[in-house]
Order: C-alpha cells, then structure tokens, then sequence
C-alpha cells in the first residue's frame, strides 16, 4: 500500500499517505530513518530466510561477505569509501524502525503496529573477517508473523537487476503482490499512484513520466505483467505471479530459489 523513502531524508519520521491508508515509521534520531534500495533487499532476504528456517531468529551468516553475497549485495570492503560502513547503517536503520499502519473510514479507524527487529547482533570491527559467533537477527514477533502469512514469491534475479533502483524493485513488488490475488482488471488513477509511491520532489507529469520508464523495465524481467496505460490511469490487468507458487513450498524453494518478499 505504500513504500519506504526513494531518497535520503531529514528527521527521524517517516510518513506515506494512501487514501485512507497511512504508513508511519519512526527511528531513534542519532540512527535515522531506512531509505533506498538496501533496506529493501535486506528485507526481502530476511523474510526469505523466515519462510524457509521457521524461525524468528535469522542467521545472517558467519561473515558479513556471506550476508552480502546472498543479499545481493556484493562483496563487503573496509575503510572510509568502503561498502561495509555503508551498508551496515542502512541496516542498523531498517532494525531500530518502528513501523505502524493507520486506516480509516466513516465507520472505524484501526492502527497496528511493530518493530522489525527485537534483537540484532550485527557487525563489528572485522566483521568482514570469519568469527565463530554467528551474526543474528531476531525478528519481531509481529513482523514474522506478516512474513510467514502473506508473503509472495519473488525472481531472486529480477532483484539483483533491479537494486540500483528503489522505484524499480517497488514496482516489481507492488506488480507480483497485486497480481497475486487479483481476478478483474483494476484500473488506477496516476494521482493514487503517486500518492503510494512518493513524489514529493516531482510534479504528478513528471512522476508518471518517470513511473512508466520504470515499469517498462520491470516489464521486460517480468513479461507476464499485463497492464495498459492512459492518459489520467494505469490499468493492470490479471496475469501470472511471476514465480509460480507450487503446493509444496519447501520443494518449491529448493527447486526455484525464489527470493520473498513480505
């Protein structure tokens, strides 16, 4: 229904509007709030790893390169213009945020709402080095339970394309988790679209513009996508998920090697 920030922004809230939907995500200030595509990835893989283990405790591996790599992230280097530093903030943020959903309408409002993490134990000094002690991170319960229950598979290689682009892996997302239930033709209008998906540094012209480059791209990883595209509206139209979804998940997942996403 919404989407963390595109860019880097100021302050420690985080509030996405739509309709009658409100996102809110807050973070101690000293930490800052999780923007970009990191964080996206990250969350992908751990709810990834929460569907296959059955654990509210994630192994993210006995170095930080083997997280990385099987993030999608790359190879983790030290130093000032190193990844590490880099990579290791934008987790810190997505673990220390508080998310919560607000809805409303004529006859109720409703708010829930949850951390990411409980717990994490993530990097230190060498942390690119092995260590004996495994670097975890405990999800909350609240969040493992969103993971578990309403998850839709994801092409592991569609996310690593994508990951230069937060709009792009939204869109990706937001396509496949649509598609996932829908049984008519929906049709949106370009300023819903924007109000999901952010624009606060665009003109609406501007946004849709910018939205269709994206999703075209999406639509050559993911060709199962049907959608049509008007002047005042987006149409989509009911197609396949792109990974299919077989009776036997854990059969499922060592034979595809999909990637979640929550």
């Amino acid at each position: 229904m919404t989407t963390l920030p595109h860019r880097q922004i100021d302050g420690s809230e985080y509030k996405r509007i739509n309709g009658n939907h409100i996102l809110s995500i807050l973070t101690p200030s000293e930490i800052g709030l999780p923007w970009g595509s990191i964080p996206r990835l990250i969350i992908c893989w751990i709810t990834t790893e929460a569907k296959k283990t059955g654990s509210r405790e994630i192994q993210l591996g006995r170095s930080f390169n083997n997280f990385m790599q099987q993030a999608g992230l790359g190879k983790a280097t030290g130093g000032t213009n190193g990844s590490l530093p880099r990579i290791r903030k934008h987790a810190q943020q997505l673990f220390s945020s508080t998310v919560s959903f607000h809805s409303s309408s004529k006859e109720k409002s409703t708010e829930r709402g949850y951390r990411v993490a409980d717990e994490h134990s993530v990097w230190w000094e060498h942390s690119t080095e092995r260590s004996n002690t495994p670097l975890t991170v405990t999800l909350s319960a609240a969040f493992f339970h969103e993971a578990v229950k309403n998850a839709v598979p994801l092409d592991l290689t569609v996310i690593r394309t994508l990951k230069q682009s937060p709009l792009a892996l939204d869109i990706y997302c937001w396509l496949t988790h649509r598609y996932f239930k829908m049984k008519h033709s929906t049709r949106i209008s370009w300023s819903s679209i924007a109000e999901q998906f952010g624009t606060s540094h665009m003109e609406l012209r501007q946004f849709r513009r910018h939205f269709l480059r994206k999703i075209r791209e999406v639509a050559v990883l993911y060709p199962e996508a049907k959608f049509e595209v008007t002047g005042e509206h987006l149409i989509l139209n009911p197609s396949k998920t792109h990974v299919p979804v077989k009776r036997n998940p854990q059969k499922w997942l060592l034979d595809a090697k999909p990637l979640y996403d929550q």
